[in-house]
């Protein structure tokens, strides 16, 4: 997919500078599940200062071009409740050892 005219612009790889940066540094960390898991769930966990300690976003995003761009896709923010949830329904799927 770099190799198109659709992501060989300056933009795209600058995107990728930071998102390799983030990576490299522990600051994302992106795994997949062993079972089958359609579920889009993003948390938020936010700093101190901030009004609610976490949040979390659900729906049908997926983080593709597609997903963010030009399909139809509906997504709500949650922060007054539910977030221990989540979480804890994430992390059932997060600790679960890979299968390589």
């Amino acid at each position: 997919s770099i190799n198109s005219n659709d992501f060989d612009t300056a933009l795209f790889y600058e995107q990728v500078k930071f998102f390799a940066g983030l990576i490299k540094h522990n600051k994302l960390v992106i795994r997949k599940t062993c079972r089958p898991n359609h579920a889009k769930l993003y948390l938020f966990k936010l700093k101190a200062k901030e009004v609610k300690e976490a949040i979390f976003i659900t729906g049908s995003s997926n983080l593709t071009r597609a997903g963010l761009e030009t399909q139809e896709e509906f997504n709500v923010e949650i922060s007054d409740y539910g977030t221990k949830d989540a979480e804890k329904y994430f992390d059932q799927f997060w600790d679960e050892p890979a299968l390589v």
